[in-house]
């Protein structure tokens, strides 16, 4: 796999939400989910 299509499974869409978990957490932990290339 190219590197281009590694970064495609993660979109700013993606990395917004997880900006807005971490920014919302005191405690806990972010786990993150990739199936067939994709963030699930």
């Amino acid at each position: 796999m190219k590197e281009e299509e590694k970064r495609k499974f993660l979109n700013s869409s993606h990395l917004d939400t997880l900006q807005k978990l971490l920014n919302d957490m005191k405690y806990g932990s972010v786990t993150l989910i990739i199936q067939g290339g994709k963030l699930v």
